[in-house]
């Protein structure tokens, strides 16, 4: 799994089912399962300009001795990559998207081209949207004045409050905006609290403290970076 926090793209998966990735992340402890998790500072490295690796036709190459000697699988990712590749140069570095998912493919194969270690990680529940905040707070009430419906409204700008999340608040995107909750990663070893943290709708799983999961972080300092792309090279086809 990849995760991020702060300015940079929220984590799809958790973005769409903040409560499926806390029961995840709770199971995991109670079960003794050690989680496995790379890092936005990681994966986001080969679409870095500097850093950037470009997977295209001259890389999406078979092995000799395959009958027929370009396979579809290799027409197709040739075929899907030169239109991605096409479409990626934008953002402010201007770089072509690069791998990402291949990192978790990387890591079955050989982790030790990556820098891990045990850290913690917990969901951070972002300030509630108002109009659910103030729906939630009147529970078994049906006296809300039409005041407070109007104010309380689904299209209340910004979408949260925004203190809770990193990249929350005025003037960010308003994806970043609307997340109910982030998973985190503290990279500082230093963070004690709950698993679940701040105020909102997921459970608490009885006050339990956040799942310490290895974490990797960046590429190992001794050639990481090179296994990386060899390995691409030897099975992108």
């Amino acid at each position: 799994m990849t995760l991020n926090g702060g300015p940079s793209p929220p984590d799809f998966n958790v973005f769409m089912d903040p409560l499926a990735a806390a029961v995840l992340l709770h199971a995991a402890a109670a079960a003794g399962v050690q989680l496995v998790l790379l890092h936005w500072s990681l994966t986001s490295l080969s679409t870095t300009a500097g850093q950037n690796i470009v997977v295209d036709s001259s890389m999406i190459r078979p092995p000799p001795g395959l009958d027929p000697p370009v396979p579809a699988s290799t027409q197709w990712l040739r075929q899907v990559q030169t239109v991605r590749l096409a479409a990626g140069f934008e953002g402010p570095n201007a770089v072509p998207p690069g791998p990402f998912d291949q990192y978790v493919i990387q890591y079955i194969i050989d982790p030790s081209a990556f820098s891990c270690k045990p850290l913690p990680v917990y969901m951070q529940q972002c300030s509630p949207a108002p109009w659910l905040n103030s729906s939630s707070n009147s529970d078994a009430s049906n006296s809300s004045s039409s005041t407070d419906d109007s104010s309380s409204s689904s299209s209340s700008e910004p979408f949260h409050a925004g203190g809770d999340c990193p990249g929350h608040g005025p003037g960010t995107t308003a994806r970043n905006r609307q997340q109910p909750a982030m998973m985190l990663v503290d990279l500082t070893d230093t963070y004690t609290g709950p698993l679940v943290a701040g105020s909102g709708l997921l459970p608490s799983f009885g006050a339990a403290k956040a799942l310490r999961a290895t974490v990797c972080y960046g590429y190992a300092p001794d050639g990481g970076r090179q296994k990386f792309v060899d390995n691409l090279a030897k099975w992108t086809w």
